[in-house]
């Protein structure tokens, strides 16, 4: 076993795709041919995702904490907090740049002809900047998490 783990560790990328490819294989091997094997199978991959996407919040929540109290006073989180916001506004800027002038010099979509569709799907009413602003603290911390509202969770935590 200890010669197992010592090679798992130098080879930890090796063993990824390994179990990778034998997923794949195993996949299609099993493909409707074994439906019990394929319900506990089910079962047991939506336990692990549930449990996976329970432990986001607490993860976020508890990393954002973590980070600002180790950073000590006030004047350096401020600097930290200017910095990354302007790094975020610059990239921003950047993809929306891109994404309005590459599709213009490449002549993206030219010629295609638009038919109006049919939909059954009520779109949701655009909230003001005054609101959205207004929404960023939660009147309830705990309904955040519950209802998986990342923003105001966020929020909370700082």
């Amino acid at each position: 076993m200890k010669k197992f783990y010592s090679w798992y560790k130098k080879h930890i990328t090796a063993a990824i795709f390994t179990g990778l490819i034998l997923g794949i294989i195993t996949g299609l091997f099993l493909a409707n041919r074994f439906e019990p094997v394929l319900t506990v199978t089910s079962l047991i991959g939506s336990i692990y995702m549930n449990a996976l996407n329970m432990m986001i919040f607490p993860l976020v929540f508890c990393s954002i904490i973590m980070g600002i109290s180790s950073i000590g006073n006030a004047r350096t989180t401020g600097k930290i907090t200017a910095g990354a916001m302007i790094f975020f506004l610059c990239t921003t800027a950047l993809a929306s740049l891109a994404g309005l002038i590459i599709p213009r010099l490449i002549h993206l979509g030219e010629g295609v002809k638009f038919e109006m569709a049919t939909s059954d799907i009520q779109a949701t009413e655009m909230t003001s900047i005054l609101d959205t602003i207004k929404n960023l603290v939660p009147s309830n911390p705990v309904a955040a998490f519950a209802n998986g509202n990342m923003l105001q969770v966020l929020v909370f935590a700082v």
